[in-house]
């Protein structure tokens, strides 16, 4: 967790409809200095990432309302025309090579599988937080 020291402060949106995985994520972030706010279906998800008050997103795959990969496409294609991207990290309990090719395909960056591990999720925030390794659009 050293390496994330440099994240410190950072805004992380985690869109999560289970509470007990949203208070795991919440305190994992916590433990590392980072921000968290969690809403429970695609549509909040997409309305608070368009604030531009996050570095980062948590997407559960299945939820109510608008499940994550809906709610990845429609936040890729509002960022079309504007400047940056939003890096967007999917929580999923299928962690299997197509269900990171299907993630990928909504515009998500990577996957982490449920139930998330501390050290894995802080790995991928580290990878997608890095400006070595943003994306452009």
């Amino acid at each position: 967790m050293s390496a994330m020291t440099q994240f410190q402060g950072q805004r992380i949106l985690i869109a999560e409809d289970n509470p007990t995985n949203q208070q795991l994520v919440l305190a994992f972030l916590k433990r590392a200095n980072l921000i968290g706010e969690a809403v429970d279906n695609g549509r909040d998800a997409v309305e608070r990432a368009k604030s531009g008050d996050f570095q980062l997103v948590l997407m559960d795959i299945q939820m109510p309302i608008m499940d994550g990969l809906e709610a990845a496409r429609t936040i890729r294609e509002w960022e079309r025309g504007r400047t940056g991207r939003l890096p967007i990290l999917a929580l999923t309990a299928h962690g299997l090579p197509e269900s990171r090719e299907r993630v990928k395909t909504c515009g998500m960056d990577e996957l982490v599988a449920k139930p998330v591990e501390a050290e894995v999720l802080y790995r991928e925030i580290d990878r997608l937080l890095s400006p070595r390794t943003q994306v452009s659009s």
